[in-house]
Formats: structure tokens, sequence, C-alpha cells
């Protein structure tokens, strides 16, 4: 009896061991690597910079055409302008950093970066499109600082009238108005304008007077 009750557990237990082959352990709900022996950590590094690379791609190809866009428009050499070409360069340098990933492991990324240009983008090649952006930025700015210290000066040396309790009759060239409060006549044609219109007019507009274009 004793015999038949051991030989009923054996069974048992291999029928028990045998129905357990095909579950899968805890670990293996969880972990998509042991899921899919396919798939190697190596490969879901490689997407992922791929998928790094052509997102920084995408912000420097966007970065580029906005600031060219101001370049050929409106308002070139301004304050507007020098920001974009500096955030061209920034997106450049971020690409160029994730192009190193690539470099170390002989990863090569392909795509259009500017213009109809494509093909093999370098870590390299991306910082020099930057420095490039940079210098244009640094330019523009250079010459903004020029420009508004040419004004400033040409601004001082108009002649500002006293103040006086009543308005003098004066046509402004800029506003047309013939009661100007402190105005400011042009050392070279002696025309009188409004201060306000004047100093408005050097700041914004001109860099010379608005009737004689004296400097």
């Amino acid at each position: 009896m004793k015999k038949k009750k051991v030989i009923s557990a054996i069974v048992l237990f291999g029928l028990a061991l045998s129905s357990c082959k095909g579950c899968p352990s805890p670990d293996h709900e969880h972990d998509p690597i042991k899921r899919d022996a396919s798939v190697s950590p190596k490969d879901t590094e490689k997407d992922k910079f791929y998928s790094d690379a052509e997102v920084a791609c995408d912000a420097s190809k966007e970065a580029l055409g906005k600031a060219r866009e101001i370049a050929t428009g409106g308002n070139h050499n301004t304050l507007d302008e020098a920001r974009a070409w500096k955030d061209s360069a920034e997106a450049l340098d971020k690409l160029a950093l994730i192009l190193d990933r690539g470099e170390s492991k002989n990863w090569e990324f392909r795509a259009i970066i500017i213009d109809d240009y494509y093909g093999i983008i370098s870590p390299e090649g991306c910082r020099t499109l930057a420095r490039r952006a940079r210098a244009k930025a640094e330019s523009i700015r250079v010459a903004i600082q020029r420009r508004d210290r040419e004004r400033t000066d040409l601004l001082a040396r108009f002649v500002v009238q006293p103040t006086r309790q009543q308005p003098r009759r004066v046509n402004c060239g800029i506003c047309f108005d013939d009661s100007c409060e402190n105005p400011a006549q042009c050392p070279a044609c002696n025309n009188q304008f409004c201060y306000n219109c004047i100093a408005g007019w050097l700041n914004s507009a001109g860099d010379s007077c608005p009737v004689c274009r004296a400097r």
C-alpha cells in the first residue's frame, strides 16, 4: 500500500513539472529582451541614435530655414536675424553631439540638412555650419551696435531749443505739427523737428536727417 502511494506521488510530481515547462517566468513577462531574443541592447541603442539624430536634424533644418528667410526678407541685419542664426548654431551643435555617438559606433546618418544636399552628415560638418551661423549672428550684432552709436551721435548734433512756457511755432518736418515742445534743429539744413519725432526717426528708420539726409 505504501509502495502504491509513493508511486502515485512521483507520477503527480512529474506531471506538475511537465505542465510548468511552458509557463513564462515572472521576469519574462516584463523583460522585452527576454521575450524577443532577436532584439539586443545594441539594436535598441542604434534605433535610439537614429531617432535622436532625425529629430535633431529636423530642428536644425527648421532653424536654418527661418534664419535664411529672415535674411532674405525685410528684417535683414536686425536682432531677429541675429537670434535666428544663433538658434541655428545651437541646433547644429546639438546634432553634432548626437552624431558623435554614432561615429564612435561606426553608424552613419544620411539625411537632408540644407537645401537639396543629401548625404552622410558628419559631426565636424555640423560644427562648421554652426560656426558660420554663429559668425553671422555676431557680425549682425556688431553692425547693430555700430549703427546705434552713429544714430546716437547724430541725434546729439541736433540743436535742442530750451523749453518755453508756450510751444514754439515750428513746422515739424516729420509729423507736420506746428506746435513743438523742445524742437530740435538739424545743424546742416537748419530744419526743425519735434525732439521726440527726430529721436524716433533716428532710432527706428533713418541714419540721417529726414530732409537733407546729412549724417
